[in-house]
């Protein structure tokens, strides 16, 4: 097996290195993978190591490949001690929480934020992972961590101690470094500060560059063209909130307005149809009183004749003119069980009076 990232893969305590960017960068550039540092700690694994050591000095990346990376050092058989000899910030601060000791330079730092680039619930999904991986380490609230994530926290070593993000403090020392000799001192310390100060320096330097694109200034412009850039977007930005809200309160009050004329609607289509339902029971009930005069139809089936002419009004209209008045009125039960029987002689009456019963599914 290729291992990329063991220095010293024979060695009883081999040591892992964390020294770039987690993941795909934005440019496309490939850190540390988290697939590949997993096969390669479980090869480490598997070959019956007494210790391992990862040495992290890294400004986070890619969370998915970050959960790898620690999800391989905390399921390990063999155990893990986590390094922070630099910086490890954002995904790289969390798997420095998953060592068995958790060891910082005392020039190292942690930074915490919350994570980015995604819609509102992914991102909340993570940093809730996020806070549960950190916690295992720590043993801190969920809240106190989710507070040093939202403020974006750089915290130092002994503070750090204190919070227990580090189990051990490592004080440096200049091991390498001939003290006797004044220049060599100096040229020895000049070198690790041109390894060490212009990373940060660089870093911002680039954040900055990327700034200036964003705002469409020269990405060598000055931090004061920067700033007034920011403030002109800032301004931009408060004279649109305010022409939001504004739309905002126009449209609230058109839905108002279409809520009340619907509602007005509403209303008056109920009116109408309870004027109309009037009508069509005044007009079938006189109807109905008329055949009841003229003996068509007897008195005490009054309703059943109404209720037809108010669903039927031409159909129980017909029916009824063709009945002859006489002293013994029709039933409307007799009209339609006459119909019923193709041989009777069925009157149009009680066709008439059928077809309706039929056509309304109306039991009699």
């Amino acid at each position: 097996m290729n291992f990329e990232y063991t220095v010293n893969v024979e060695s009883d305590e081999p040591i892992m290195l964390i020294n770039k960017h987690i993941g795909i960068d934005e440019e496309g550039n490939e850190g540390i993978m988290g697939a590949k540092f997993e096969r390669e700690l479980l090869q480490l694994d598997s070959m019956g190591k007494k210790r391992v050591n990862v040495y992290i000095n890294s400004t986070g990346g890619s969370v998915i490949d970050g959960m790898s990376i620690y999800q391989s050092i905390i399921n390990s058989k063999v155990s893990v001690d986590t390094y922070c000899t630099g910086i490890a910030a954002s995904i790289a601060g969390v798997i420095f929480q998953a060592g068995k000791n958790r060891i910082m330079a005392d020039y190292g730092v942690i930074m915490m934020h919350d994570p980015s680039g995604g819609s509102k619930k992914a991102l909340g999904a993570f940093k809730d992972a996020i806070i549960t991986m950190i916690q295992r380490g720590c043993g801190m609230s969920n809240e106190a961590i989710s507070d040093l994530m939202k403020r974006e926290s750089w915290i130092m070593a002994n503070e750090a101690k204190e919070l227990n993000l580090c189990t051990v403090v490592e004080n440096s020392t200049f091991k390498n470094l001939d003290t006797s000799n004044i220049t060599m001192a100096w040229k020895e310390a000049n070198k690790i500060l041109n390894k060490t100060l212009p990373i940060k320096t660089k870093s911002k330097m680039e954040d900055l560059k990327k700034i200036n694109n964003k705002l469409g200034l020269n990405e060598e412009a000055s931090s004061e063209s920067t700033l007034k850039a920011i403030e002109d977007v800032m301004n931009a930005s408060t004279h649109m909130k305010g022409k939001l809200k504004e739309m905002e309160d126009a449209l609230n009050a058109k839905k108002i307005e279409c809520e009340n004329a619907e509602k007005a609607y509403n209303e008056f289509k109920t009116k109408m149809d309870d004027k109309d339902k009037a009508e069509n029971e005044f007009k079938a009930e006189n109807m109905v009183l008329d055949a009841i005069k003229v003996g068509k139809i007897k008195a005490e089936a009054k309703d059943s004749w109404k209720n037809l002419a108010v669903i039927d009004f031409e159909g129980t209209k017909n029916a009824l003119e063709g009945i002859a008045g006489n002293a013994k009125a029709v039933r409307i039960t007799d009209a339609v069980s006459t119909a019923a029987d193709p041989f009777s002689g069925a009157t149009s009456a009680s066709m008439e009076m059928a077809r309706i019963a039929n056509k309304l599914k109306f039991k009699i």
